[in-house]
């Protein structure tokens, strides 16, 4: 389907569908049971390969259909560095980001997230209980004449 000189709508013989400008629907379901699944892999480490995609704003070269709105998304060139089951090339060559497919990376990048932070709270709570032991030595010590520890005293590890 054109518009102005500009295809809007194609399907190719491949079955693969190229729709320009917005798509509006109530829902999208992909296919997703794990029956029709084979060679199921979890997906690893990748909040490091996060790093190598950048969230920009654009907008897209002229193309012949007067919209020049700003949007924001992602660089397929990036993510096929770090995700290539994420991007699909068309018949011209340019590149798609599967952007539904993208969110069991973002699941999986808060799931592992989630296990540092978990990690740091479990270092947190452990030297708590390192200072409170601390805290309670020195005023058993204080209450024998001594001077009592301050917690600006611990941070050279109470040695004077």
């Amino acid at each position: 389907f054109q518009s102005n000189g500009a295809n809007l709508y194609s399907i190719q013989k491949n079955g693969n569908a190229s729709l320009r400008g917005n798509h509006f629907a109530s829902n999208h379901v992909n296919t997703s049971d794990e029956r029709l699944k084979e060679d199921i892999t979890p997906v690893e480490d990748v909040l490091p390969r996060l790093d190598d995609i950048r969230s920009v704003r654009f907008r897209f070269k002229d193309q012949g259909d007067g919209t020049s709105d700003y949007h924001l998304g992602l660089l397929a060139q990036e993510v096929r560095a770090v995700f290539p089951e994420l991007v699909e090339e068309r018949a011209d060559g340019y590149l798609g980001v599967s952007y539904g497919h993208m969110s069991a990376v973002l699941l999986q990048a808060i799931k592992e997230q989630q296990a540092l932070i978990d990690a740091q709270q479990r270092q947190l709570d452990t030297q708590q209980a390192q200072i409170d032991a601390l805290l309670s030595i020195s005023g058993q010590a204080s209450s024998g004449g001594g001077p009592a520890l301050l917690p600006a005293d611990l941070g050279d590890g109470g040695a004077h």
